[in-house]
């Protein structure tokens, strides 16, 4: 009892409860609605009756407007027809018959007469049954006197007994300016109402004309009955706003607007009036407005409902609950409240509630979960934990992988380790009870093949005067961490320092003798012919190869010194403690000896030869890269010199290197612009005299340098690979110039074109590119590649292909410089070679019985008997000339006959000289 009592004195009165409020509410938003509607309602209405007030003026515009109109053309009319001859006498049956005609043909007219000036009517459209006479009529009088078109105002027709208005205008007597008589055109009122009828009126609409006096004289629609009768009668005052024209007003349910016709020309101006009904626009403004009210009433009540279900459910009904719920938690009662899926705030009340009603329980599963997640993260982790008291005893031990451990609880810290371990331990847990930082650190234990590495935390536990101690064995981390660092810094095939860590080793070396002012020598090692033992043995060969040379040079050089590998077959080397210049050149010379020795590998005798530069701190350089840079261009020198061998750096090195830079800068750019042209070297037939072949010779126009010659920059094209451009582009430019030779110098003309090893050597060129260049301009048996011995020497299978390809297509092959290699009879015989070409150092100095001449007469001898043509270089002389004819040479070519030259200047050769 006690309960409901309390219950019903805490009921809210009916005016302060949620539904009270949520209905007035709706009520609320409901009234600007329907003044909405109400204003929308009066807006149509007005609306309406504006188009309506519009539409009358424009109405009575257009009477007014379609009355002036026939006013200006009855003037126009009248004058034009006053001319007439028939004219000049009226009182004739030619004047009635002309007229009738001529009212036939206008219907606006419903007469048209002729008085004369005493205002006798004589000529008539129409038949007249009566005298008229129209002399005291004022427009009549107006006419004669003024000579000039008059209007009569509203009256009754004497001719046809009809109101009307009336035009009249003078005939002259023919060739004067006296007026004789009138011609009068008679306009009924009736005509109004005809032509209203064509306006499409709306229904219901009224038209009156009525006089100053508001008598009607006409109507529409067509009333017989009102006529004469007052406007008034209609609910209109006869004067709308004291006679002002195109003025509107509102009377009953019509608008009406009056305009005065002829206002300016007669004295009793008539008036139209217009009225045109407006009961459909407010009949169906006011339908709209009940319409919506209608409906917005059904909504009104619809959405009132709809808020009391919505309000009975999802609000109030959860509430009433939730207030039993709390009733029940404060009577100690477990609380049973269920989450609806209603309003947000709801849901996050009843939620909110349930974890409030939930707390105690939540606390004690969490806590039991936290526990034993921990205990799982413990068992899991591979670290030791030792929970230690403030006096260092064990309290608790956690290690993976043990077992009744409990025999160490209560024991000191130190048992566990050895002695100058647990020293450091004691160190560290007092610092840490003082309140100290420690960071973690390390200690070792050293097994019978290894040693494990481990790292110790100490933390103290909040609150508490205990600690937790935390090892964890980092012995795998820390191998890892090692064999990184040296995969990083050393090379992995010789285990000498890379080209990352030499960097690093030389920047610390150089600060360091800069501090103590010392010197330091750097050597650059470059491996001759490595190349070639990697293609012809194979990668694996040469792996092996450097790594015999690592292990070399290592013996080669002292304890202070430092040797590193760069990267292919280059090595550096740095010298430390530099005594005198004895020790440089003695470490350099044994290292070029120990190299130079045979390697055996396997079955295969390996030889090579290092060349190497050398630059010094601080006289050369004192910046690593500077260093680094001079060496290698000293390197760069002795390899030029002839290889086997070191130089120093020297200053004109740097402008050497700078130059050869700059050259090749300039060698792209021809490349890319076409700064070459091609000069031919005629070949002469030693038998006949004759121009029979010509060397292509490529020359290189710089624009500002002009002529360089081909020894100073072919070997830069062979290096950086400009070459093979530059080699389609001597085959193309000489392939399309045999058609032009041969039509000079006879059909068997042949063109030769020297070809670089290295376009042989490697994959770059594409031999079936250059067959197709050669067969789109010439026949391929009109070309000779020149190549050089050491190339067959040296031929790859790949190499062999190529060769053969150029053979089945017909392409001659020619051994250039012969003599001054190997000069073997074996390549000779296993290749199918056309021609060998004399070197000219055996014809410069040729004479009868010499050795040159034994042996260019024993070649050409050779030649012959394997079926090869000999050609002769470098002659000069008329003496060479005629004793290579005596030993049977073939054909020859030198300054003797004439230099390298154009196109141009090449034909005309063919009228300059013979032998």
């Amino acid at each position: 009892m006690p309960n409901h009592q309390a219950t019903m004195k805490n009921k809210p009165r009916t005016k302060n409860t949620i539904k009270f409020r949520f209905l007035l509410m709706i009520f609320f938003i409901t009234i600007p609605s329907i003044g909405l509607m109400y204003y929308q309602a009066y807006k149509d209405k007005k609306s309406g009756i504006d188009k309506s007030i519009a539409l009358t003026k424009d109405i009575s515009y257009q009477v007014e407007q379609e009355q002036l109109k026939v006013l200006k053309s009855s003037q126009l009319f009248l004058k034009q027809l006053s001319k007439e001859n028939f004219l000049q006498t009226p009182n004739t049956p030619l004047c009635s018959q002309n007229l009738a005609s001529i009212v036939a043909l206008n219907p606006s007219y419903i007469n048209i007469g002729v008085p004369l000036v005493n205002g006798d009517l004589v000529c008539n459209a129409l038949p007249l049954n009566k005298k008229v006479n129209v002399a005291d009529r004022e427009y009549i009088k107006k006419a004669i006197k003024n000579k000039a078109f008059s209007i009569s105002k509203f009256q009754i027709d004497r001719a046809t007994d009809k109101v009307s208005v009336n035009f009249a205008y003078p005939i002259f007597k023919k060739g004067t300016n006296e007026v004789t008589a009138l011609l009068v055109t008679v306009i009924s009122l009736d005509w109004w109402s005809e032509e209203l009828a064509f306006y499409n009126l709306p229904k219901d609409s009224v038209a009156f004309i009525s006089d100053v006096n508001g008598i009607i004289i006409a109507s529409y629609p067509k009333n017989e009955g009102n006529i004469g009768e007052n406007i008034s009668l209609y609910g209109i005052n006869k004067n709308i706003h004291d006679f002002s024209s195109n003025r509107t007003e509102s009377t009953k349910n019509r608008v009406y607007s009056q305009t005065d016709l002829y206002q300016q020309d007669i004295l009793n101006p008539i008036k139209f009036t217009i009225g045109i009904p407006v009961d459909s626009i407010i009949k169906k403004a006011d339908h709209a407005f009940y319409q919506n009210l209608a409906i917005d009433i059904v909504v009104v009540i619809i959405l009132s409902l709809f808020a009391i279900l919505y309000l009975s459910r999802d609000i109030l009904q959860p509430i009433n609950q939730l207030l039993q719920a709390i009733d029940d938690l404060e009577d100690g009662k477990v609380a049973n409240f269920k989450t609806y899926s209603g309003a947000k705030e709801i849901i996050l009340l009843s939620k909110k509630f349930k974890r409030m009603a939930t707390k105690r329980l939540q606390s004690e599963q969490a806590s039991i979960s936290r526990n034993q997640e921990l205990t799982s993260i413990f068992t899991a982790l591979p670290d030791t934990y030792i929970r230690i008291s403030e006096t260092a005893k064990i309290l608790d031990y956690k290690s993976a992988g043990t077992e009744n451990l409990r025999a160490i609880i209560g024991k000191p810290i130190e048992g566990l380790f050895e002695l100058d371990v647990a020293n450091v331990f004691q160190t560290n847990i007092k610092k840490i009870i003082d309140g100290q930082e420690v960071l973690p650190w390390k200690y070792y234990r050293h097994n019978e093949d290894s040693t494990n590495t481990f790292e110790v935390r100490i933390v103290k536990i909040d609150h508490s005067d205990e600690l937790i101690i935390i090892i964890r064995d980092i012995s795998n981390r820390e191998r890892a961490e090692k064999l990184i660092w040296k995969q990083a810094n050393f090379d992995s095939l010789t285990s000498l320092p890379n080209r990352k860590m030499f960097l690093e080793t030389l920047d610390k070396e150089i600060i360091k003798k800069t501090d103590n002012q010392q010197k330091l020598a750097l050597l650059f090692i470059d491996l001759d012919h490595f190349k070639e033992v990697n293609d012809t043995l194979g990668h694996h060969v040469g792996d092996m190869l450097l790594k015999e040379v690592a292990q070399r040079l290592s013996h080669c050089i002292r304890q202070s010194d430092i040797v590193a590998r760069l990267g292919g077959d280059e090595f550096t080397i740095i010298m430390n403690d530099i005594s005198s210049p004895h020790v440089i050149d003695d470490t350099t010379q044994r290292i070029i000896d120990k190299i130079s020795e045979p390697i055996l590998i396997g079955e295969n005798t390996c030889y090579i030869s290092p060349s190497i530069g050398i630059a010094l701190y601080p006289e050369d350089f004192i910046d690593a890269k500077d260093l680094i840079k001079a060496a290698d261009q000293a390197m760069f020198s002795a390899k030029k010199a002839g290889r086997n061998r070191y130089h120093y750096y020297q200053s004109i090195m740097q402008e050497s290197a700078i130059k050869r830079m700059t050259l090749l800068t300039d060698l792209r750019r021809a490349v890319e612009i076409g700064e070459f042209k091609l000069f031919y070297q005629p070949i002469i037939d030693m038998k006949t005299g004759e121009i029979k072949k010509a060397e292509a010779l490529i020359r290189w126009f710089h624009p500002t340098q002009g002529l360089i010659p081909p020894d100073q920059f072919i070997g830069l094209a062979e290096e950086t690979g400009l070459i093979f451009p530059m080699g389609s582009w001597v085959v193309k430019e000489a392939s399309e110039k045999i058609k032009l030779f041969s039509s000079h110098f006879g059909e068997d003309f042949q063109m030769s074109i020297n070809i670089s090893p290295l376009q042989f050597m490697t994959s770059h060129n594409n031999n079936n590119e250059w067959i197709k260049t050669i067969e789109k301009f010439a026949q391929a048996d009109a070309i000779i590649l020149e190549i050089t011995e050491n190339l067959l020497m040296n031929a790859t299978r790949e190499i062999r292909n190529k060769f053969q390809l150029f053979a089945d297509k017909g392409v001659a092959i020619a051994i250039d410089d012969f003599g001054t290699g190997y000069s073997s009879l074996a390549y000779i015989k296993e290749y199918d070679v056309d021609f060998l070409k004399i070197d000219q150092s055996f014809v410069n100095s040729l004479l009868p019985q010499s050795d040159d001449y034994i042996l260019c007469e024993a070649i050409v001898v050779m030649a012959h008997k394997l079926g090869i043509q000999v050609v002769a270089e470098g002659v000069e002389a008329e003496e060479q000339c005629e004793l290579l004819k005596l030993m049977g040479c073939d054909f020859a070519q030198g300054y003797y006959f004439s230099r390298p030259c154009d196109d141009e200047a090449f034909i005309n050769l063919q009228k300059q000289f013979s032998i």
